[in-house]
C-alpha cells in the first residue's frame, strides 16, 4: 500500500489524537557507512535525554531489503546531509520520524475509524492506517486500515519531532478512568 502510516487513537467512542509515524532513518555524514550510522544512531537513542525512541534500529531482512531497494547496502557511504529510510515498517522510529497531525485527519477517515472502533466493542483503541494522504477522504485516497491495537500505546502521541505539538493523551486516558469510574479494556 502506497502512503504513510498514522496512528488514530479512540477513547470512549470519540477521536483524541493522529500521528504520523515515518520509517526510521539516518543521515549521511560523507564518511560513515550506513552500519556505521546505524550504530550511532542506537547510541544516540540511548543517551538522548528527554528518551526519543523505545527501539533501537535492528540490521535485519527488512532493513537490507529497503537498502538493496535503493541500491545501498550496509557497507554504501553516504554524502553528508543525505537522509535515507531504513526499514518499511515503523516500529523503529523516533522521534524526528514522527509528527502529530491531529488537525489534518480528514472528518471521513475520523467517522470510519470510529465506526470501525465501536463494530468491536472498544473503548480504548489505536487504529493504524496506511494512506496516500490523511487529509482526504477515503474514496479520494489509497486508504486502508492495517491494524487495530488494544491497548492502544501512548508513546507514539510524545515520541514526535515537535514536543509543542503534543496531545496529552496519558492526560485524557486518565480522566476518563477516574471520570468513568472503570477500566478502558474490556475481557
Amino acid at each position: 500500500i502506497e502512503g504513510g502510516c498514522y496512528r488514530l487513537t479512540y477513547l470512549g467512542g470519540e477521536f483524541i489524537d493522529a500521528v504520523h509515524r515515518g520509517p526510521p532513518s539516518v543521515t549521511g555524514d560523507g564518511h560513515s557507512t550506513i552500519a556505521q550510522l546505524v550504530k550511532l544512531e542506537n547510541r544516540r537513542r540511548l543517551e538522548t535525554r528527554p528518551v526519543s525512541s523505545l527501539q533501537a534500529v535492528l540490521i535485519d531482512a527488512d532493513c537490507r531489503n529497503c537498502l538493496r531497494q535503493q541500491g545501498l547496502s550496509t557497507n554504501s557511504r553516504l554524502p553528508a546531509g543525505k537522509t535515507i529510510t531504513l526499514k518499511t515498517v515503523i516500529n523503529e522510529s523516533s522521534s524526528r520520524d514522527c509528527q502529530n497531525v491531529k488537525s489534518q485527519v480528514h472528518p471521513q477517515i475520523i467517522a470510519e475509524g470510529a465506526k470501525v472502533v465501536e463494530q468491536l466493542g472498544m473503548t480504548w483503541a489505536g487504529l493504524d492506517i496506511q494512506c496516500t494522504d490523511v487529509s482526504l477522504p477515503p474514496e479520494e485516497n489509497d486508504y486502508r486500515i492495517i491494524e487495530v491495537n488494544a491497548p492502544a500505546g501512548i508513546h507514539h502521541h510524545y515520541l514526535i519531532d515537535d514536543p509543542s505539538q503534543v496531545t496529552p493523551v496519558a492526560e485524557h486516558l486518565l480522566e476518563y478512568i477516574f471520570t468513568h469510574k472503570t477500566g478502558v479494556m474490556g475481557i
